[in-house]
């Protein structure tokens, strides 16, 4: 499933709500989930994932060293 699919009911949906004089806080409610739930649908479907260290595979043991010794000497 695309992101297209996720997000053209919510569309079509607020299209809907656009005309109505009225809108109570249960349909704003259901607008907001809906789109949150396509949201992290999609994030899930399509945004690599990446451990925990990822963007620190350059940090080693003597850097950390160094690290700590700046800390104290503060």
């Amino acid at each position: 499933m695309n992101t297209l699919c996720y997000m053209s009911g919510i569309y079509e949906y607020a299209k809907q709500v656009e005309v109505r004089s009225n809108v109570g806080a249960s349909t704003i409610n259901n607008l907001y989930e809906a789109t949150a739930y396509a949201l992290n649908a999609c994030a899930i479907n399509y945004v690599p994932a990446t451990t925990t260290n990822f963007y620190n595979s350059w940090w080693d043991g003597d850097l950390q060293d160094l690290k700590e010794q700046e800390l104290s000497s503060c």
